[in-house]
């Protein structure tokens, strides 16, 4: 279960680990965080420490009678009771102090970890035998960064690029036993892969990011979307439409709500929103943004920007769609301090300044008028 938010990868070979780190069987532990505040809830709703074992081999391997510990003077300080990894499976115990030791609940270590670095062992039922440790201690941790082994990966591809496929669309239900080998397709489409389904959702998929530096431009703002080390903490939802404010003045349109995840007040952070738009009809739309601070739209192959702050102000800028269809959108937004605005709207025609009578916000649902329509895929 190793995932993106490992800070160091060690590789893990057939014949053993990387130097500061001992085992002697094959159960391991494979990764833990030492500081978890926004990550993985325990049953509580706490983000409390964790330790994750792996097994490796073709067998399960009980653990009932085995131990964890954080002191090589005290090897049986947790005693795990009558668990079971599955062959080739995975096991979190907390490390939140709450030492809860009940089979089939979630698992919780007597003690926590040290984010400065600090001794970590599995032991065998033995109470002596240290099975695998990080001696004399682990390196000192990042907050919501994991540490652990990278896992080998073996990829077998099912089917060619481009290979030859059958496909049927029901109208109501799939045919009897199609998922036999034995079941007569003679009948349904031919085509190429890759074909499948996907669900959208009405809206913009957004996701907010709080940096630790301070946002003064865009280069900055990518920089903080990418590096997950200039993070504090990230916030992913949907809306129907972009229309924030977090103080200062708003902008052209009423009903303004909070930045999602961020309160009153907030500074340096970054909004990242992206949709698939359809533009019912072809040639000029004009798009426009309001924002404190700097903003950049892409539109398909078009695409307009302020780099820097900037006090709330609309941006305009026509775009000339030569089919009506879908494009994708994305809208990258930074606030630095101060107040913070942000506004995506939309008209049919060129225009140089808003208006009430021709712009809606993206997403908005006006009779009588053509919108631009934003889904999230």
């Amino acid at each position: 279960m190793i995932t993106s938010r490992s800070l160091l990868l060690f590789f893990l070979l057939a014949i053993g680990f990387a130097s500061g780190s001992t085992v002697q069987a094959q159960v391991f532990i494979s990764e833990f965080l030492a500081s978890n505040s926004n990550g993985l809830e325990d049953e509580d709703g706490d983000t409390p420490d964790w330790i994750e074992l792996h097994n490796p081999s073709h067998s399960p391997m009980n653990l009932g009678g085995w131990y964890l510990t954080d002191d090589p003077a005290e090897l049986t300080r947790w005693r795990f009771p009558n668990v079971t990894i599955p062959a080739a499976g995975f096991l979190i115990v907390f490390a939140s102090g709450k030492d809860r030791a009940i089979p089939g609940a979630p698992l919780h270590a007597s003690f926590s970890l040290e984010v400065d670095g600090e001794y970590l062992a599995l032991v065998g039922p033995d109470g002596t035998n240290i099975i695998h440790a990080f001696s004399p201690i682990f390196p000192k941790q990042a907050g919501n960064i994991s540490y652990g082994y990278a896992q080998e990966v073996t990829t077998v591809p099912l089917s060619a690029s481009n290979q030859l496929i059958k496909y049927f669309v029901p109208s109501n239900s799939f045919p009897a036993n199609w998922q036999m080998s034995a079941f007569d397709d003679s009948a349904w489409a031919i085509g190429t892969n890759g074909l499948g389904y996907d669900v959208t959702t009405p809206g913009f998929g957004i996701r907010t990011i709080k940096a630790n530096v301070g946002i003064n431009n865009l280069f900055i703002a990518e920089d903080v979307l990418a590096n997950p080390g200039l993070q504090t903490s990230v916030f992913a939802t949907n809306r129907a439409t972009i229309n924030f404010l977090a103080g200062g003045n708003p902008g052209n349109y009423g009903g303004d709500v909070l930045f999602p995840g961020q309160g009153s007040g907030a500074d340096d952070f970054v909004v990242e929103a992206r949709a698939t738009i359809t533009i019912p009809a072809p040639g000029n739309w004009t798009f426009g943004v309001n924002s404190d601070d700097g903003f950049k739209l892409e539109v398909g192959g078009f695409a307009m920007s302020w780099m820097g702050i900037r006090t709330p102000a609309d941006t305009l800028q026509t775009f000339n769609f030569p089919a009506a269809g879908e494009y994708p959108l994305r809208l990258l937004y930074f606030e630095r301090n101060a107040g913070a605005a942000l506004e995506l709207f939309a008209a049919q025609g060129a225009f140089v300044l808003w208006n009430s009578e021709t712009f809606r916000l993206v997403g908005a649902v006006t009779a009588g008028s053509r919108c631009v329509h934003p889904r999230f895929r």
